[in-house]
């Protein structure tokens, strides 16, 4: 998985700062690219290749395995999507919410509120990225593995038995990036919810209270 999406959480909890900042600043352009652009793209492929398996008389011996994995990778690829357009959803930048606070650019305990409900909202893009970047990754290890299913040769066929190769290196190297982006973290973090109270966020610093407070 190339874009990385299970790796740890987006937010960056931090007592020092004025906002909840992300470890990855495009994080929100990572979303929209799996789950806006590469999601239905290979959701689309999958849906016609088993509108074709099914349909067609004469299939490869393990065609029905390969429904079975495609068929996944639309479940999952779906899944995916729509917990992306969530996550983005919570994911509104702070200027945007101080363009529809402007009082909080005045008021401390204003600013206050907007802070505490901006650190709320990332713990919630935190636990909808986590969960998109799971369905994402088994997503691709499911087509994947689809595929290979389709190439798997029933003869000596150099070019298809090449090309079942090509799909298995690709679908081990897959499962790797996936390992190696879940190694260390417990599977009860992917599903850990935010408490459904705002937390508190934690007091401004001279610095913080200079950067947003107008004092004219």
């Amino acid at each position: 998985m190339t874009t990385g999406a299970a790796a740890p959480d987006p937010p960056a909890q931090s007592d020092t700062t004025v906002w909840e900042q992300p470890t990855r600043l495009g994080y929100a352009d990572m979303l929209r690219g799996y789950g806006g652009t590469i999601a239905p793209l290979l959701a689309g492929f999958s849906l016609a290749t088993i509108a074709a398996l099914v349909s067609a008389e004469n299939v490869p011996r393990w065609a029905n395995w390969s429904v079975l994995a495609l068929t996944l990778t639309v479940a999952l690829l779906i899944t995916t999507m729509q917990l992306a357009v969530i996550a983005l959803g919570h994911a509104t930048p702070p200027g945007d919410r101080l363009g529809w606070r402007p009082e909080a650019t005045r008021e401390e305990a204003q600013l206050q509120e907007v802070r505490a409900s901006q650190r709320h909202d990332y713990a919630w893009v935190a636990f909808y990225w986590r969960l998109a970047g799971v369905c994402y990754d088994l997503a691709l290890c499911a087509f994947l593995a689809g595929l290979l299913l389709l190439l798997i040769p029933e003869d000596d066929s150099v070019p298809r038995i090449a090309a079942c190769v090509v799909a298995g290196i690709a679908l081990l190297s897959e499962l790797a990036w996936m390992v190696s982006n879940w190694r260390g973290v417990p599977l009860r973090a992917y599903a850990a919810k935010p408490e459904p109270d705002a937390p508190d966020a934690p007091a401004l610093t001279d610095e913080g209270r200079r950067a947003v407070l107008r004092t004219d």
